[in-house]
């Protein structure tokens, strides 16, 4: 048979990346563990990787690094979708965006120093696929996991050969 060539997973996994895709790993490829153990670990990784990627394409004529601090800390502003004080932290982000909108110096690691406070370590350090943080509070979210997607498909579309 041929490989799989890719699947769209839609909005869901930008609206609750951590719900849809924080076990992707062990459920979907089937890797005897998940490479990040919390949303805390994941976190540190990314930072690294910001670091690496600020300013990778240069900077404005106004000195501010392509992909800028803001740019980066886009993908995270879900990642805590359904947990307790996770709109607290959405806005204590923004505001530290916007009080350091004109220095171009600051890192994705510093945003998330002074805001991360306001989440729990509970939350922080729960593990990949345990939905016992946000289900314990009624939250209503995406619906969307791996675990309730459609079965792989048995037929497959070959895929080209790379040139």
């Amino acid at each position: 048979g041929g490989r799989l060539a890719g699947t769209m997973i839609g909005r869901a996994a930008h609206a609750d990346p951590w719900g849809v895709l924080s076990d992707a790993d062990v459920r979907v490829f089937g890797a005897d563990a998940n490479p990040r153990t919390s949303r805390r670990d994941l976190l540190n990784e990314y930072v690294k990787y910001c670091d690496a990627t600020r300013g990778r394409f240069g900077t404005t004529k106004d000195g501010y690094s392509v992909p800028s601090t803001r740019h980066l800390m886009h993908p995270l502003q879900n990642l805590f979708l359904g947990e307790p004080n996770a709109k607290v932290w959405r806005r204590a982000v923004d505001e530290a965006l916007k009080e350091d909108a004109r220095n171009p110096d600051v890192t994705v690691g510093d945003i998330l120093e002074r805001t991360l406070g306001v989440l729990s370590d509970e939350t922080l350090d729960a593990p990949p696929g345990d939905g016992s943080t946000n289900a314990s509070h009624g939250v209503k979210r995406s619906g969307v996991t791996l675990g309730n997607l459609p079965p792989v498909p048995t037929r497959s579309v070959p895929v080209p050969a790379s040139r």
